[in-house]
């Protein structure tokens, strides 16, 4: 029973309130209430996706890098690699390739695997970790509009004794020079959370950690306009745009 989530249910303002005392906006009639997991660490999660398969076969090697992908007979055949620790080189016999760097796919890689169509338009996704609790309930808010904020959610979740704050999507080119969160970037953030939460009073010096990375995004043709996300994860499959049958 303990592993099973609560159904969802409504609440009135007035227990919103209760609830989350620091969130104000007028216009609020109530809430919906749902319930989900949290991982408290990402990191040990993929660790253990990587346990699970090994202990299920599979080979798993650290610390290795791959410098060639080669074909024969227009598939891919044998991943040329180097162990970084001992500096040995060897290569793996295989049947496909699956290139999990997103913007960076291929980069360095033979020039038959570089065969693909270039993805041109990415999001640079942000979420900020506070060093103060603000919220002792996750919530969805929609900040206010005089703090230049667009007409979607926000969310803050209580993690560890403080909030993760987010997502913000900004426009970006991961080979470029926008990686990271700018100043102006920062304000903004924290202003559209200020809003709804004025009592917090957040500044720059509240965020004691920042996640960022870069997702892929439709086109706007705008470089200051929120890139909306694409709907559907995508597979592009290399041997329709030139390149080696199983690479992906």
């Amino acid at each position: 029973p303990e592993r099973r989530l609560p159904l969802s249910h409504t609440v009135s303002a007035a227990e919103l309130r209760r609830r989350i005392p620091g969130y104000q906006d007028p216009d609020v009639t109530g809430a919906a209430c749902w319930y989900d997991a949290q991982v408290q660490n990402a990191e040990r999660l993929v660790l253990a996706f990587v346990m699970s398969a090994v202990r299920a076969g599979a080979d798993a090697l650290n610390y290795v890098e791959a410098e060639s992908i080669e074909g024969h007979q227009g598939r891919v055949r044998t991943v040329r690699a180097t162990d970084r620790l001992s500096g040995t080189p060897f290569e793996l016999q295989c049947e496909a390739v699956i290139d999990c760097r997103g913007p960076w796919a291929s980069e360095g890689l033979s020039e038959a695997f570089k065969k693909q169509p270039v993805w041109t338009s990415w999001a640079k996704a942000i979420n900020l970790v506070i060093r103060r609790e603000i919220a002792p309930q996750a919530l969805g808010f929609k900040p206010a509009a005089a703090s230049g904020a667009l007409n979607r959610f926000l969310f803050t979740v209580p993690w560890r004794g403080r909030n993760i704050l987010g997502t913000w999507y900004y426009p970006g080119n991961p080979h470029g020079d926008g990686h990271g969160l700018t100043e102006a970037e920062l304000t903004a953030c924290l202003a559209q959370v200020n809003s709804r939460f004025p009592a917090a009073n957040l500044v720059p010096e509240d965020v004691s950690l920042v996640h960022w990375g870069w997702l892929p995004a439709q086109a706007t043709g705008s470089k200051d306009a929120e890139p909306p996300l694409l709907p559907k994860a995508r597979i592009l499959a290399r041997d329709r745009h030139g390149g080696l049958a199983g690479s992906f």
